[in-house]
């Protein structure tokens, strides 16, 4: 309180702040010789908000010794603490527990099974075993400002298979799967029709992950590729020394056997690579000895721990899951020497990208000093409207990275949350002035003021489809100066800030309704010349950039109707079908449901309550919410609200029309809207 700026107007909690009699949530145990090298990991995570703690011995300590004060850390507070354990030192100096007989395997995990006498991990645990100074530089780097962002990079995947078959499907199973929370671009090279120079390529070209699955060695990948048969190919050190990927280093997932045997293995040669910036790994998850009959789904369930969790995704926290998921599927021995030998060289806490930064503006209440553009990280886009930073540690606590320097002093300044449901933040930040740290209120603007794109639409359009997939926006079809109809759409890239035309697809149309599912643009219904309304449904690959016909919408067909996504389905409703006698449109009810698990649809849902057009439609807390549009017969159409309950198949209605759902405060007709969190948010 005694070094806070309008501290009473804060309403922080002391617990918040008060780190005094906690215990360490992250414990770094070193031999001496790193001692001096760790210091600029520890600060991070300090900065970072965690309680740290270091272990630092001057010989080679006994495995059950190291054990015990991991142990005694562990169970000093009660919850426990600790969360993350870092070893610092190659297998001479911390030596791995070696199971023997049967189970042999030299093993990291033995030190994260505290409780209970089961392989279930219950921290997470890593090593930093070879070229310490510059692994602890790369993973700084890689957490604090990515090399080379503007090229998207943190979205990209590589799976590497071995020739088998079996290799093959297991990568092309996580390859074709949705995630939650992650949307990556992947790549499946082969062994059949790749080879290194491909791996090479793609590795160069920059990977946020590099999966390899199939046979190993202790210093390679045995065998994968058939290419060039007869001659048959290993991935091995030599190839690694051929790399030059620009200091983008992947996250390497070795699915084989003894890729990570410690004292001499590839993936400890390709951790300590001096010449990061061409050639090394940020981290690297593999076995110390032969993987068995299960290691597939902790493959498929570490890249699950990465797409399907929506906030701090950190490696060894991804990793301890996966074997969790494996133990609970296979109660065999196979099951369990993988948890024995499965092991991570990097840092546990280190948190995975699953967004690209972006930028946006601040501005501070209590002077401009602070004022400007600012990068943060890493971040979560859940519209174009707002950004959520992502917390770390066990307290809410945010990082933001300034990007002028000339402004802020290249200092990194941490915000305090706090949402009181208006768009008051806390930030604190360093004083410029004096030595202690001070607390000033933020003014984030939560909708920031619009901004024109340097790089305007080709040509202007009206009564469009919009949706955004693979990083890009889309304009689809609708109407043109000087035409009625269109059959021309365009996606913008904010990379590189510019537009590019999609491939044309007939016929011309316009009113159709656009959303994305599983990464795929679907077009739905519309009219077209002569006011001819439209069944059909189309369907935009971004990968392939190929559109494709999928089943046509129910009868009958649908145009200035809405459409949302929910759980693998896409919901269209209302809109009109046909021109009454009158020539007018007449509103429709009907609502219909595509499954793309079954590429098929159902129309024996039943009908909407206000039969209307152009309204717009959203899901939230798991019902589908159409909300707005026209209806000549109802005077309460335009701030109509109904809501489908997916889970008794019925509609709500609003206080309007009996029901106790709120009704929109203003008429709308021809809206947008999003759900962003549970939250409906309706614009023009």
């Amino acid at each position: 309180e005694h070094f806070l700026i309008n501290y009473s107007f804060m309403n922080i909690h002391a617990d918040l702040l008060d780190r005094e009699g906690v215990g360490a949530e992250y414990l770094f145990i070193t031999h001496s010789n790193h001692e001096n090298t760790l210091q600029s990991l520890v600060d991070w995570y300090k900065m970072l908000g965690y309680v740290t703690k270091i272990i630092s011995y001057s010989y080679t300590h006994d495995p059950q010794e190291v054990k015990n004060e991991i142990s005694a850390e562990y169970f000093s507070h009660i919850p426990p603490c600790l969360q993350y354990v870092l070893l610092v030192g190659n297998s001479n100096e911390i030596p791995p527990f070696e199971y023997q007989g049967q189970n042999y395997t030299m093993s990291d995990s033995w030190y994260a099974c505290l409780e209970g006498n089961d392989l279930y991990p219950d921290i997470a645990i890593g090593r930093l075993s070879m070229g310490i100074e510059h692994f602890i530089e790369r993973i700084l780097e890689f957490e604090k400002n990515p090399y080379g962002i503007s090229s998207n990079w943190l979205n990209r995947v590589l799976l590497v298979a071995h020739w088998q078959q079996w290799f093959i499907d297991l990568l092309n199973t996580i390859k074709e799967t949705t995630y939650s929370n992650w949307s990556p671009n992947f790549y499946l090279l082969d062994g059949n029709n790749h080879d290194n120079t491909d791996v090479r390529n793609y590795i160069n070209s920059g990977q946020q992950i590099a999966c390899y699955h199939g046979h190993g060695e202790e210093l390679n990948w045995q065998a994968w590729s058939i290419k060039h048969y007869p001659a048959i190919l290993y991935w091995t050190t030599s190839d690694i020394n051929l790399l030059d990927h620009d200091g983008r280093p992947p996250i390497l997932f070795s699915i084989c056997c003894l890729n990570n045997c410690l004292g001499n293995c590839i993936n400890e040669y390709w951790t300590k690579q001096v010449n990061f910036r061409n050639r090394a790994v940020s981290a690297a998850i593999g076995a110390a000895n032969d993987t068995w009959e299960g290691v597939e789904t902790y493959a498929k369930w570490i890249f699950n721990g990465v797409g399907n969790n929506l906030y701090t995704i950190n490696l060894g926290n991804v990793h301890n899951a996966a074997v969790a998921q494996m133990l609970d599927e296979h109660q065999t021995w196979d099951a369990k020497q993988n948890a024995r030998t499965l092991l991570l060289l990097g840092d546990p806490g280190m948190e995975v990208w699953t967004r690209t930064p972006v930028t946006f503006t601040v501005k501070n209440d209590m002077d401009g000093y602070h004022g400007g553009k600012m990068k943060i990280g890493p971040v979560q886009v859940d519209s174009p409207w707002k950004v959520k930073v992502q917390k770390w540690g066990r307290k809410r606590y945010f990082k933001v990275k300034t990007v002028s320097p000339q402004d802020h002093n290249g200092k990194t300044y941490y915000f305090h949350h706090w949402d009181d449901g208006h768009e008051n933040w806390h930030y604190i930040y360093p004083n410029p002035d004096q030595d202690e740290t001070r607390i000033a209120t933020l003014s984030l603007k939560r909708f920031p003021a619009w901004e024109y794109l340097s790089v305007p639409l080709p040509v202007g359009k009206k009564y469009h489809g919009a949706t955004a997939a693979d990083g890009k926006a889309y304009a689809l079809f609708g109407e043109e100066p000087g035409y009625t109809w269109t059959n021309t759409s365009y996606a913008y890239d904010p990379f590189t800030e510019e537009w590019y035309t999609v491939e044309p697809r007939y016929p011309l149309r316009k009113n159709v309704a656009a959303v994305t599912l599983n990464g795929k643009v679907y077009v739905l219904g519309g009219n077209g010349p002569g006011d001819i309304i439209l069944h059909r449904m189309d369907m935009y690959d971004p990968e392939t950039e190929v559109w494709s016909l999928k089943p046509p919408l129910p009868h009958p067909p649908k145009t200035n109707h809405t459409a949302c996504v929910y759980l693998n389905k896409i919901y269209t409703m209302g809109g009109y079908s046909y021109f009454g006698g009158g020539g007018g449109p007449t509103p429709s009810p009907n609502l219909y449901v595509y499954d793309a698990s079954t590429d098929q649809w159902r129309w024996d849902l039943p009908w909407m309550g206000v039969p209307r057009y152009n309204l717009v439609s959203a899901e939230a807390i798991g019902k589908i919410y159409a909300i707005g549009g026209y209806s000549p017969d109802d005077p309460h159409s335009k701030t109509c609200v109904e809501a489908f309950n997916r889970s008794t198949e019925s509609w709500e209605q609003d206080k309007n029309h009996g029901g106790n759902l709120e009704p929109m405060p203003f008429p709308l007709v021809k809206s947008s809207c999003v759900s962003v969190n549970e939250k409906i948010y309706v614009i023009g």
